[in-house]
């Protein structure tokens, strides 16, 4: 009966969660390439994901492991919720320089910028 409980209430969690969400959390897991979060809000499971392209806009190009520990807090915004693998994809990159994501949130195809021209907008999110 446990894990039909588990099951439910994380599903009844992950749509409560909005992308553009602030949430916070420590970090239970780093790899090369990503971090789990075990949420502020969800404490059961370490249902946040970090990818490689969210870590840092000041460390880009560094692993997960260089940048975060295992213990250490994060808080980052929510960039999708994916009910299928039942995970919260977040940015930490997002919180560091707020102004710029606005920015680069904004941009659309076909808009011109200097002598350039945007062509396609892909979402600087979770990449794994």
């Amino acid at each position: 009966m446990g894990i039909v409980d588990d099951e439910q209430s994380l599903t009844a969690f992950l749509r409560t969660v909005n992308v553009g969400d602030l949430l916070a959390g420590t970090v239970a897991e780093v790899t090369d390439s990503e971090a789990t979060v075990l949420l502020d809000v969800f404490a059961r499971d370490p249902v946040g994901i970090i990818g490689p392209l969210d870590l840092s806009w000041r460390s880009f190009g560094r692993s997960a492991a260089e940048i975060l520990e295992v213990g250490g807090r994060v808080s980052a915004e929510v960039i999708a919720v994916d009910l299928q693998e039942r995970q919260v994809l977040l940015s930490r990159s997002a919180t560091e320089n707020p102004q710029l994501w606005a920015y680069l949130k904004a941009l659309r195809p076909g808009q011109r910028l200097l002598k350039s021209t945007v062509r396609s907008r892909e979402d600087p999110g979770y990449c794994g």
